[in-house]
């Protein structure tokens, strides 16, 4: 038996051919995801270590806060910015309640950003992959059914 993957896709009915399409679509739209969700992640996740990693080891946060503020304000992790936008508050010496209060909006606003980041494209990655088995069915269904009507010549319905 010979079997010819591109035979049988260009044999098949333009409905699961474009079932066959819509799944390759998806499946790709999947995996550019998951990659992207992955490299976020560790992005986010070394630069916040990193900074523990160095308060824990000793640093002291004076010398963090200047290596953080050389770099650009747009290439600063998230928890970065929290620690540039804390240490700028602190040595405020007109630490009044506002700025206080000011400052702890500024941290909650840069978390909410980093938590809609992180969470960017999960309910299409959720979507696809609980709705591809449903087509892949669909496809086999049609596949089977346009296979059946091939094979016979005329149809009963039961009749006399």
């Amino acid at each position: 038996m010979d079997f010819d993957a591109l035979e049988l896709l260009l044999q098949a009915s333009l409905p699961v051919q474009l079932i066959l399409a819509i799944l390759i679509v998806a499946s790709i739209t999947s995996w550019v995801l998951i990659f992207e969700k992955y490299f976020t992640l560790t992005r986010s996740t070394d630069a916040s270590h990193e900074i523990e990693d160095k308060f824990w080891e000793g640093d002291e946060i004076e010398d963090l806060y200047l290596q953080l503020k050389e770099k650009d304000i747009g290439d600063l992790e998230p928890s970065e910015l929290i620690l540039v936008s804390v240490y700028d508050n602190m040595i405020d010496k007109n630490n009044s309640v506002n700025r206080v209060e000011s400052t702890e909006r500024l941290v909650r606003v840069i978390v909410n950003r980093e938590e809609e980041r992180l969470s960017k494209n999960l309910s299409l990655l959720a979507t696809i992959s609980s709705s591809a088995p449903y087509i892949g069915l669909l496809g086999t269904c049609l596949l089977y059914t346009s296979d059946a009507a091939d094979d016979m010549q005329c149809v009963d319905l039961g009749g006399r």
